[in-house]
């Protein structure tokens, strides 16, 4: 399928925030999701460690970036649709096991367990990447990928961190209203 450049572009960038959100949040807070991991199958995930999560979440980072450089795009958008793969089944285990431990998997702090978010957001990922792994571009610079995925990944970042975001406004706008600017 031939696409323009800068379609594919908008998508890696979008795929990229993404997955960059989620393996930025566990970078520095890997604990939810390897007590989430520990309450699904705690036979198989119970002795993980924070390093462990740590190197899950090297891999979206580094799937994140391939995204945006034209030499690693295939070979990151293969590695996109695994992860969206197990992103899906670790959250069907999710369901079927009712897992009620928030897991911090897209990089939001909310008290969310593995579940139907996983489901989609994974199979959304799966496709992308049997998406972006097969598309022949035409046209378009890569230039613009850091770019688009640094205002993709503000915006993703502002709406996980909302409820701070607008307590901090609030604050703000009631500070300026006392003269306490």
């Amino acid at each position: 399928m031939e696409l323009a450049g800068s379609v594919l572009i908008v998508l890696n960038s979008v795929a990229a925030a993404v997955l960059l959100q989620a393996g930025l949040y566990k970078m520095a807070v890997p604990a939810p999701l390897r007590r989430a991991l520990a309450e699904l199958a705690p036979r198989y995930f119970g002795a993980l460690r924070d390093r462990h999560v740590r190197v899950v979440a090297a891999v979206e980072i580094s799937v994140g970036l391939a995204l945006l450089a034209p030499a690693v795009r295939v070979p990151g958008a293969i590695a996109a649709a695994v992860l969206g793969v197990a992103f899906a089944v670790l959250g069907v285990a999710g369901m079927l096991r009712r897992s009620e431990a928030p897991c911090g998997c897209l990089g939001a702090g909310a008290p969310r367990s593995l579940g139907l978010l996983n489901v989609v957001v994974g199979l959304v990922l799966a496709a992308f990447g049997v998406f972006s792994a097969t598309a022949t571009v035409v046209g378009g610079s890569f230039r613009l990928g850091p770019v688009l995925t640094a205002l993709f990944l503000l915006l993703l970042c502002v709406w996980m961190n909302r409820g701070v975001a607008l307590q901090l406004l609030r604050r703000k706008a009631a500070l300026v209203r006392m003269g306490d600017s």
